[in-house]
């Protein structure tokens, strides 16, 4: 039976392993959407630990659970203070965002509780056969098997990933295209030749082994330009960055190559560069790639799932063969040789972001996707019985 409740907001929990890349990008801006919206009361949790720059807080108080992902050692930190939150908070509905989320939440909430679950990469690993990642899938099988999980992909080749790798009817799965904040991206300075110059690329993302940065400086070390004519900046941080130093080094081009470290300002990044260089292999529909265009910057990317939901091939950007450090080489070297299309590339790019890919669209989208969740209109909505909740 339903219940009117035409005051209290709808309290909807989100859980992220941590705020870092275009995940963390992309929550912070739905959730500081939600916080402007009566109808919800929105909580984000955090697996890991603060961001080290304020500008990822939000309004409100966020749950850190200081038991990050990568340290296994620390599973039962994580298991109990997430169930202690879910039972003491009540939300309405869990959005969960990224598989180890999935997992750690999906464990230990009621299984009346209304699940979204946001798919927004397509790791390797979800398909791997050794055991580990096979007792991953039984794990996430049991979760997704519940009535009352639904999903929400990036990309619609995100989500016939997923669907492949668990097992999953691809009509469970509801593509809702990643968007950006717009205003700053679209208010970054057009693109203008400056000849006199160092050529300046830029690359976005988590310095681990899945974003290709091995592949991106392997390119750069081929482009025909002299080593003090161009330059590389990467905006992230990571595991993998000593490796990567190291490497630059060994090309020769270490002098050419600038690590920013974890960048939040991406519209400034972007409006410091000429083109966009992307060669990740796991995406579900990457965000650098949507911000790059937003600020009117040509892109050069590997073709990877989801990457032709975000790139038109020959208008916005070019799209080269996965792994294949000569192909973006040469594709590069073309931008570089042929401002004409450079800048016709990223006007283009700026144009169809402006078009498709809105932060707003994605919030008015995903807020349908909750009320057909909790089965009525928000104001209609009831708590599941105390008795259903975990006892902590």
């Amino acid at each position: 039976m339903k219940h009117s409740w035409p005051i209290s907001p709808i309290r909807i929990l989100h859980v992220i392993p941590s705020l870092e890349g275009g995940a963390g990008r992309g929550v912070l801006e739905i959730i500081r959407s939600l916080q402007n919206d009566d109808r919800f009361e929105v909580r984000l949790c955090v697996l890991g630990d603060p961001p080290t720059d304020p500008a990822q807080l939000l309004k409100e108080p966020v749950e850190y659970l200081h038991a990050p992902v990568h340290q296994r050692s620390l599973y039962f930190r994580r298991w109990t203070r997430l169930r202690r939150l879910i039972s003491g908070w009540q939300p309405r509905l869990l959005h969960t965002h990224l598989w180890p989320s999935v997992r750690a939440a999906g464990l230990v909430a009621p299984r009346s509780l209304p699940h979204l679950i946001h798919i927004r990469d397509t790791p390797p690993s979800m398909m791997s056969p050794r055991w580990g990642a096979a007792l991953r899938r039984l794990e996430l099988r049991h979760i997704v098997a519940n009535s009352q999980v639904r999903f929400v992909s990036v990309s619609s080749a995100a989500a016939d990933f997923t669907a492949r790798a668990l097992s999953l009817d691809c009509r469970r799965i509801q593509t809702v295209l990643n968007g950006v904040e717009l205003d700053a991206f679209l208010a970054v300075r057009p693109l203008c030749p400056h000849p006199e110059r160092r050529f300046v690329i830029g690359c976005a993302g988590r310095l681990i082994a899945d974003k290709g940065f091995d592949i991106v400086l392997t390119a750069i070390s081929r482009i025909g330009l002299p080593r003090d004519q161009f330059l590389l900046r990467i905006a992230g941080s990571g595991s993998g960055e000593p490796a990567l130093r190291e490497l630059a080094h060994t090309l020769g081009i270490a002098e050419s190559v600038e690590f920013l470290g974890h960048v939040t300002d991406m519209p400034q990044f972007m409006a410091g560069i000429d083109l966009f260089v992307h060669a990740s292999v796991a995406e579900g529909l990457s965000r650098a790639l949507i911000e790059a265009q937003a600020a009117g910057r040509p892109v050069v990317t590997s073709d990877h799932a989801g990457v032709r939901e975000a790139i038109d091939n020959e208008v916005t950007g070019v799209i080269v063969p996965a792994g294949d450090p000569s192909a973006l080489a040469r594709a590069i070297d073309s931008f570089i040789n042929d401002s004409t299309q450079w800048l016709a590339m990223g006007t283009a790019g700026r144009e169809r972001a402006a078009r498709v890919f809105s932060a707003q669209r994605v919030v008015n989208e995903l807020t349908e996707i909750y009320t057909q969740m909790l089965d009525g209109p928000l104001c209609e909505i009831s708590s599941p019985p105390r008795s259903e909740w975990p006892v902590v």
